[in-house]
């Protein structure tokens, strides 16, 4: 439980007695879960806290609460540690496996999302693992959406007048209006909760500031919140509270309320008020780390002994007046309807100043190697990583020297992240200082490396020093993702530039977070090699194919697999989609190219004509044309809609192993075991160029978003880049194993590579 007890609750007896029915109640189908609706600051998540403090003798097999603003497959795995320790050490794939292997064995335990976004997730496998619903035990979730379909709704309201009297009335200083029917301030008191239109919100805020000033008389405060713009169409006795529209109430009592709140601040709170500035810069809904706020801030996390330190004073501070939410793992939320507050305390004009204050401070802060040792070795190497992440979009439109520091140190960690992940500092004390000064030797970046160099002399260890290289390895090279355990077939990137989704020989499609390189899901459940990979344009789908000869979709945010599309009578080799997402195609050692529907999964052409197989197919961004490369030395160009055959394009002296298409379909690039790359004319079928300089077999082709540019990946073991209109070798990178396959981002910065060794490579393209 992230939340404690809760002493100030008040009134929903009936809601608690009606929940607790719902979820003791057993179908003939099993358990229906309930699921607690309404609007933000409603008080849902208090109301579950409720529940599981007044009724968990209910849930001998215990009480699960889970952060569903999360992927699922991230916060259930933890489960899985906590309830089978020996998986601790392994991968979140087995442990989210553990998790559902022992919460199968626990049907008398509860299960509570909280701030579910879609309620249909839970009837959607997690990861690998089946849905939350097959487990067995009771589920209660939180969510806003009022449409719940098969689960079982309960609508949380605003309070009734009596509670609500009690919630703002409930500091000592004063009970005695809430306990005398006769006194003169008690009708300002009702007055106030219906100004604040009964939202346990603003309720439980305007409360707080009443206890904090106690010389403030109801009376006032009433007068001020009017003035102020709390809307005053409530201020009047409601017989029927189900005939108000409460929506624009809300959102002006929560307004005036947080501004008394923000006042209530002493002047001595300066450090609290800052960090809550600050904390209305982050994204809506984030958990952010406390760490990152203290580094932010400039503030310390460390007190002296005996004393909480500035950062944590400044979080009670505002907790106790209950402008942040309190989490567990050292992080903390704010409220939506508060962030947005906390967010406009900083004018527009002043944001850029204030963020770039921010930013000064970070690169400060990690001007000091401890400080910086100490930040990865207590949240991890990720976690900087997106602190510096945010710290230079912070700084944007930087004007000095910090947002070069902090890039250089960014680009060193990312170097180095593959090898930092898990260190333990109590068993290689050394680490991160010698691999930051060999990366930052490397990069040409003597600063950092006079600061590694210095930490060991601190140490007095032992260190190497690198006096000179031979290898090959380019600085257009941004790191290094491991993990996969044979070769990597295929790469996507999505649209957004997030996510990375790969395929491998392995029999593994994985999603990765490309800022950080972080492995964020595993898909399992092809039977074979996976072949191909593709991204829908919106994100929200990955296609796979297979040696299994199934094609499957997969959803990027939680990894459940949704079809698996059968057909073909042999090894599925390529894989894309249309940009409207509308449409998947595939091809086939069965020498066709299949068109289907990625909603229903239907298919809806099988397209013929090849020889031999078809090792690549790719879609036109308008989604009119298919084209497809083939064993048998071709490519041909399809009419999607008909199935028509338009072109055959001849050429090549050998296999044709990749195909791509330009963005404004005019162009067509293949590569081909010939160690050529071609550029074709899409609508005449005419060869324009012939692209060589490659020394062996190219595997894999792809063209920028622009269409200006091609980029080629081979055996020969480099990567080149070449101009589409001229055929001009632009640059060539040297890594350490033959390449299999690659991808561009549309915004032509970001090249993903993948090799026979298992390794992704993220690489920087510029112009010069």
């Amino acid at each position: 439980m992230p939340f404690p007890k809760n002493p100030d609750f008040v009134g929903r007896t009936d809601d608690l007695e009606r929940l607790h029915a719902t979820l003791q109640q057993r179908e003939p189908v099993g358990i229906r879960p309930a699921g607690l609706t309404g609007m933000g600051g409603i008080g849902k998540t208090q109301l579950a806290v409720e529940y599981v403090y007044e009724f968990r003798d209910a849930y001998p097999d215990g009480i699960f609460w889970i952060n569903a603003a999360e992927p699922l497959a991230k916060v259930l795995a933890p489960i899985g540690g906590r309830l089978r320790p020996q998986v601790l050490e392994r991968t979140a794939d087995e442990q989210l496996r553990a998790a559902f292997d022992e919460l199968k064995r626990r049907p008398g335990a509860l299960l509570v999302f909280d701030s579910l976004e879609d309620p249909v997730q839970l009837a959607r496998p997690v990861g690998s693992e089946a849905s939350p619903l097959t487990l067995g035990c009771r589920i209660l979730f939180t969510t806003r959406q009022s449409e719940l379909g098969r689960f079982q709704p309960i609508e949380v309201s605003v309070l009734p007048p009596e509670p609500a009297l009690q919630l703002l009335l409930r500091h000592p200083l004063r009970h005695p209006v809430r306990d005398d029917p006769n006194h003169p301030e008690l009708s300002k008191a009702r007055a106030i909760c219906r100004m604040l239109g009964y939202l346990p919100l603003a309720l439980e805020l305007a409360s707080a500031f009443l206890a904090e000033w106690p010389e403030v008389s109801l009376g006032d405060y009433r007068k001020r919140l009017g003035e102020e713009g709390c809307l005053a169409t409530l201020d009047f006795e409601v017989a029927n509270l189900a005939a108000v529209n409460f929506q624009p109430i809300h959102g002006a009592a929560v307004a005036a309320t947080l501004k008394t709140q923000w006042e209530a601040l002493r002047p001595g709170d300066e450090t609290a008020r800052l960090v809550f500035r600050l904390a209305g810069q982050f994204a809506e809904a984030a958990a952010i780390p406390v760490a990152t706020l203290g580094l932010f801030a400039g503030v310390s996390p460390a007190g002296r002994p005996g004393n909480p330190s500035p950062l944590h004073r400044s979080l009670k501070r505002l907790h106790d007046v209950r402008l942040i939410e309190e989490l567990h793992e050292k992080r903390i939320r704010l409220h939506p309807l508060v962030r947005e507050f906390a967010r406009s305390l900083t004018p527009e004009t002043e944001t850029p100043v204030f963020r770039h204050a921010c930013t000064r401070r970070v690169a400060k802060a990690f001007e000091d190697f401890d400080t910086l040792e100490s930040s990865v070795w207590a949240g991890g190497v990720d976690l900087v990583q997106q602190a510096l992440i945010t710290a230079l979009e912070f700084a944007s439109e930087a004007r000095e020297g910090a947002r070069d520091a902090l890039a250089s140190l960014l680009r060193c960690l990312a170097r180095e992240a593959h090898h930092l992940r898990g260190w333990h500092r109590e068993h290689q004390p050394g680490l991160l200082a010698q691999q930051l000064l060999f990366r930052a030797t490397t990069l040409g970046q003597g600063e950092l490396a006079d600061r590694a160099e210095h930490r060991f002399e601190t140490l007095a260890r032992p260190y190497l020093v690198l006096r000179w290289r031979t290898y090959r390895e380019s600085p257009a090279l941004l790191r290094i993702l491991t993990g996969h355990r044979d070769w990597v077939t295929s790469v996507a990137l999505s649209g957004d530039g997030r996510h990375i989704v790969s395929g491998s020989d392995d029999g593994t499609v994985a999603v990765w977070d490309l800022q950080t390189g972080a492995r964020l899901h595993e898909l399992i459940g092809h039977q074979g090699v996976v072949r191909s990979v593709a991204l829908s344009g919106d994100g929200r789908y990955i296609v796979s194919g297979s040696t299994d000869r199934t094609v499957a979709v997969w959803d990027l945010q939680s990894g459940a697999r949704l079809h698996e599309l059968t057909g073909h009578q042999d090894w599925v080799t390529s894989v894309a989609l249309s940009g409207d997402g509308r449409h998947i195609v595939s091809g086939s050692d069965d020498g066709t190219v299949a068109v289907w529907d990625l909603q229903s999964g239907a298919r809806l052409h099988e397209l013929t004509g090849h020889q031999d197989q078809v090792t690549s197919v790719a879609l036109s961004g308008d989604g009119r044309h298919i084209v497809s490369g083939s064993a048998d030395r071709t490519v041909a160009v399809w009419d999607l809609q008909s199935g028509a055959r338009l072109h055959e394009l001849t050429g090549h002296r050998d296999w044709v192993t990749s195909v791509a298409l330009s963005g404004d379909g005019r162009h067509i690039v293949s590569g081909s075991h010939d160690r050529t790359v071609a550029v074709w004319d899409l609508q005449t079928g005419a060869r324009l160029h012939e692209l060589t300089g490659h020394r062996g077999v190219v595997n894999s082709v792809a063209l920028s978003g622009d269409g200006r540019h091609i980029v080629s990946g081979s055996d020969d073991r480099t990567v080149a880049v070449w101009d589409l209109q001229t055929g001009e070798r632009l640059a060539a990178l040297a890594l350490d194993g033959a390449i299999v396959c690659l991808t561009w981002h549309l915004e032509d910065r970001s090249l993903v590579v993948g090799d026979r060794v298992g390794n992704l490579y993220c690489l920087e393209y510029r112009q010069g």
